[in-house]
């Protein structure tokens, strides 16, 4: 038996063997092997210097670590699991109201000491306004002794800079400050202010209120909250907003430039958003917002009436409970680090949302960092042409809207204003335990570098179960260019990775264990077509990468081209209802498909280690080894297949230089994807 030629043309029903080709192989090294720079010869597989093994990437330390998050991803309040995960620590119950608890707590505790009274731990200074409900001399002048018996007189009657002092009671007066002051309470347990209603808000801090501070109260009320606008360096220390008929804190820029700072406060069962940035800046750290299942947690979003963005630093803080949106990024900039976003409560949810805007088509900036989302119904996190960066972050528990669709892990588009692609760069994460697709890009640029996908489970309407769906946007057909590496997909169900009319290159990835949907079809590793409506085929290269384990096809090209350098495909199975089991596979789809293998080898498939149907396959210093059929190919409606055959093959069971030969078994193809 002799081994394939320079080029084999073979029609359906026929075998075919050839001459082997004349080229020496390089000094030192046999005709399967290459040799490198350094004379080393690199047999067909895995690159010999390969820095770290498929399904790894360098940690901070440029150690080589499992795809997900690392022990250095961990950030303050986190800790590693052991697995690919750093979780958070909280408390195991959740906490009463008005008690706080952020990662990094292993119990809830109160906001702040309350004291002795009247006064507590407030700093009493020569010019302090003092605020005591209780009092009733009618006399009152803002002294300790003689203490006003409403906020708004002492603010009325204090320097600038003062402090204003109050005692505990209940105030129901709507706040207006419009000069820099310091209102601080015993504590929010005991001081509360309670909008009526008859002002915008419970507490409105607005032009020339610029470096007050709000400390150590609560807030509630028939309207909003608390609102700031056209001041800046405020800061909100210790509140207790709660129980807002309207939004918790609201902090904008129409009545001017307005910056704030929020922390260690506690926001719950605000009706609207409890946190709303509208063409303003905020610092939120040390911030717990809850049980609010009528609004969203955070919602930053520019104006295109004000030419700055708005601007979110959001650290070390929980999100839980809230209704549709845990974070809402609308054409502004944020930095998102340290938090946990959870528990979504409605039916169709995101846990972060980071979106440009809708009618200018300014994007938003977004860098996020160590961060959880879990437990929400349709998305965990959104992106809409925006330029997002993310590390260290685990998305997982994402299950399906209530009419049984979606629940992504995270799902990547393009707009339809402006530069429309979104631009994204994952590193050391980890996507986990969502349907229908963990993450999706449709016409986007891409880049994943030591991200895990798992256990991704099919939703009730599509049927799909989709480790990675890789497509052009579906209204302007523009293709998503895709980069992967030192990254892992496993456990999922109709693909690990499925691209389609769109450009991706693969490099020392790990695909394993799909198993298949619920009605035994599919389980592929690696699906790449063309794109059905434009017949635009899918261009993709993998390099150094393992797909071993899978259902059907290992690796399948459907009017696409495939180049497969230095990988393994191996242990590809048939599925229940399908059978097949090929390794690598050509089909003739709209197109003839081109598939390249170069220095790989494919290994233990249960029906062909390679088939070509209707299309083209080219080898080059790759093994084909313990496969039922090594080489396969047949003809399509008329289109006929071809291999070709570049020198240093070697097939057979064992492996034998001259043991390579195509037949025409009469298989059937695969079925391509809808």
């Amino acid at each position: 038996m002799r081994s394939l030629s320079a080029l084999v043309l073979l029609g359906a029903g026929c075998s075919g063997e050839a001459e082997p080709a004349t080229m020496p192989p390089p000094t030192g090294c046999t005709a399967s092997e290459t040799e490198l720079a350094d004379g080393r010869c690199q047999p067909p597989g895995l690159p010999i210097d390969l820095p770290c093994p498929p399904g790894e990437w360098p940690d901070s330390a440029a150690n080589c670590a499992p795809a997900g998050a690392t022990p250095s991803d961990c950030v303050e309040g986190f800790v590693h699991d052991g697995d690919r995960a750093c979780e958070p620590i909280l408390p195991a119950d959740p906490c009463a109201e008005a008690m706080l608890a952020i990662p990094g707590d292993t119990a809830c505790r109160e906001l702040a000491p309350c004291g002795a009274a009247p006064w507590g731990e407030i700093p009493i200074e020569t010019n302090t306004q003092f605020v005591n409900i209780d009092y009733t001399g009618g006399d009152s002048t803002g002294a300790s002794a003689k203490p006003w018996t409403s906020i708004q007189a002492a603010i009325d009657a204090a320097a600038p800079g003062a402090i204003v002092a109050v005692a505990a009671g209940r105030y129901q007066e709507d706040i207006v400050i419009d000069k820099p002051v310091r209102l601080w309470g015993r504590c929010p347990s005991l001081v509360e202010v309670a909008g009526t209603g008859a002002e915008l808000a419970a507490l409105f801090l607005v032009g020339g209120a610029q470096q007050s501070e709000v400390r150590a109260i609560a807030v509630s009320g028939a309207g909003a909250g608390l609102v700031l606008s056209g001041a800046v360096d405020v800061l909100f220390d210790s509140l207790w907003i709660h129980d807002s008929a309207n939004r918790g804190l609201n902090i904008e820029g129409t009545l001017g430039p307005t910056t704030a700072r929020l922390q260690h406060s506690l926001l719950e069962r605000n009706r609207v958003n409890n946190v709303f940035v509208g063409a303003a800046m905020l610092d939120v750290e040390g911030v717990a917002i809850r049980d609010a299942p009528m609004g969203r947690g955070i919602d930053v979003e520019s104006a295109s009436s004000i030419p700055d963005p708005a601007k979110l630093d959001l650290r070390h803080s929980l999100i839980d409970g809230v209704g549709d949106t845990g974070i809402f990024v609308g054409a502004a900039e944020a930095l998102i680090e340290g938090t946990v976003v959870r528990n979504l409560t409605a039916t169709d949810t995101r846990g972060i949302n980071i979106e440009s805007h809708p009618t200018s088509g300014a994007r938003s900036t977004t860098t996020v960092r160590g961060i959880l989302v879990e437990r929400a119904h349709g998305l965990g996190v959104y992106i809409r042409a925006s330029d997002v960066s993310m590390e260290g972050v685990v998305v997982r528990e994402i299950e399906p809207r209530s009419d049984g669709s979606g629940g992504r892990g995270i799902g990547i588009e393009s707009g339809r204003v402006g530069v429309a692609e979104a631009a994204v760069n994952v590193q050391r994460s980890l996507i986990e335990r969502a349907h229908e697709v963990g993450v999706y890009s449709g016409g986007s640029r891409v880049q994943l570098e030591g991200v895990a996908v798992r256990a991704i489970e099919a939703d009730s309407v599509s049927g799909d179960g989709y480790g990675l769906a890789v497509q052009a946007d579906p209204d302007t057909h523009v293709a998503s260019k895709f980069v992967m590496r030192g990254s892992l997909v496993e456990q999922t169900r109709e693909f690990a990775v499925f691209i389609e009319g769109s450009e991706a290159t693969l490099e020392s990835v790990a695909v394993r264990g799909t198993t298949g949907d619920s009605n035994g079809e599919f389980g592929r590793g690696l699906q790449i077509q063309l794109n059905p409506q434009t017949l635009e085929p899918a261009r993709v290269s993998v390099w150094a990468s393992v797909v071993e384990s899978n259902h059907s096809a290992g690796v399948i090209a459907a009017g696409a081209d495939l180049t497969l350098e230095a990988s393994v495909v191996r242990r590809t199975a048939a599925n229940s209802s399908e059978l097949h089991g090929d390794g690598a596979v050509a089909i003739f789809y709209q197109i003839p498909s081109r598939l390249s293998l170069l220095g790989t080898i494919i290994e233990e498939s249960e029906r062909a280690g390679v088939s070509a149907f209707g299309s083209r396959v080219a080898l080059e210093k790759s093994l084909v080894r313990c496969n039922i059929f090594d080489l396969d190919g047949e003809a399509v409606d008329g289109h006929a297949f071809e291999f070709e055959n570049k020198g240093g093959n070697r097939c057979g069971c064992p492996d034998r230089s001259d043991g390579c030969k195509v037949v025409s078994a009469g298989i059937s193809a695969p079925p391509t994807a809808n």
